[in-house]
This record gives C-alpha cells, structure tokens and sequence, in this order.
C-alpha cells in the first residue's frame, strides 16, 4: 500500500503473516502498526510503534485499521472493536 520500504523484517523473520487479506509485501508493517520503517536499531523502529509494545492492543485500533480508510466503516455504528475482532475471519 505504502510501496515504501521498511527495514521491519530484517529483525522479525518468523513472524507468520497475519491474515490472507494482508499480505506483508502489500500491506507492509508500518501502515497498522507504527514505527519507523527505515531504523536498524530496534529502540529507534519501535518508538513510534501505536500500542506500545502491543501494535494489535484494541485501545489503538482507531489510530491504524479502524481510523484509517481500510476498515473505517460507517461513523454513525457502534465501535466495538472486541466484538468486531471475535467476529471477523481472523478470529476462525
């Protein structure tokens, strides 16, 4: 999506990909979950990481999938993204 490069998976080799629907060659890492995508140096890639060190913790779901134009969904529904997440293909 970014088409930019990042440096993520220099450090995290064995991480299985999330879903089907987002491929890390597409989708990349720091479009849901922060950070900086060019640093080598972990404390510096994980500074601007949403959630932490939790970039899947449901309190900052707004400020990635949830809040971005990916999964935004109608602004008048309910937002109750634990519902969302139990329900979702992921969650089979």
């Amino acid at each position: 999506m970014t088409g930019e490069e990042e440096f993520c998976i220099s450090c995290h080799t064995d991480l299985p990909e999330i879903s089907p629907s987002h491929p890390v060659e597409i989708f990349g890492c720091v479009t849901c979950h922060g950070g900086e995508r060019l640093a080598l140096d972990a404390g510096l890639a994980h500074s601007s990481m949403r959630g932490g060190n939790n970039p899947s913790d449901l309190s900052v779901v707004e400020q990635s999938c949830g809040g971005s134009e990916c999964h935004s969904g109608d602004p008048d529904d309910e937002r109750d993204h634990i519902q969302r997440v139990m329900t979702s293909v992921q969650s089979t």
